[in-house]
């Protein structure tokens, strides 16, 4: 009895986490609520340019990675002055459609760069760690997001000047997957013992 009830709890454990990890999940931005949060004066004014991808819906199973264009950013300052050269916070929010639980927040800095006399000008934007964002029951599921850095240089031209809008490329990766309800762990249970109950009876007869 002992050794069919162990038999049991194994075959539970193994199929419980064998399914949290085989899970694949389907993800969906919401292009309207994510964004990166724009600066003002004084510290370099920049712009967010928001990229329509809440339509792009991508597959994954654990392990798996994706990348994606989050959208465009740019100062619209027509120079880099000296109030620009001080690092400002900014921070890029990511909403989800699918999973619908699914949102966090990534934080990182941008600054405007002056060299030879102001004779070539731009601007740098890095982040901090990737975000991570659960979901889930008991916030079981992980992903994690990375942005790339960026960084935009030129010659000054007082004719030309800003802005010059640039892409910033995102990685999302399905870390680890939800677990299943109490509920289902229950009726996974509940039917293995049913199996192994008629098993027996059917070995007993």
């Amino acid at each position: 009895m002992r050794k069919t009830l162990s038999m049991v709890l194994a075959t539970l454990v193994f199929v419980v986490v064998g399914a949290s990890q085989a899970i694949a999940m389907s993800f969906q931005f919401d292009s309207s609520a994510s964004y990166v949060s724009e600066t003002t004066d004084p510290g370099l004014v920049m712009d967010w340019r928001n990229i329509p991808f809440s339509t792009e819906e991508f597959d994954l199973e654990v392990g798996d990675s994706y990348n994606f264009v989050f959208g465009s950013i740019a100062t619209t300052e027509e120079s880099i002055n000296q109030d620009d050269l001080t690092a400002l916070a900014v921070t890029a929010y990511f909403e989800f459609i699918l999973p619908d639980e699914l949102g966090g927040t990534l934080s990182g800095s941008v600054q405007g760069m002056s060299y030879f006399w102001g004779a070539v000008q731009g601007w740098s934007l890095e982040w901090n760690n990737p975000a991570t964002l659960y979901f889930g029951p008991h916030d079981s599921g992980m992903v994690t997001i990375e942005l790339a850095d960026l960084s935009h240089f030129g010659l000054f031209d007082p004719d030309n000047g800003f802005p010059t809008y640039v892409d910033i490329d995102g990685i999302i990766t399905y870390s680890t997957a939800p677990t299943p309800e109490p509920g289902t762990l229950l009726l996974l249970g509940a039917g293995l013992g049913a199996l192994c109950f008629a098993r027996r009876r059917r070995r007993d007869a």
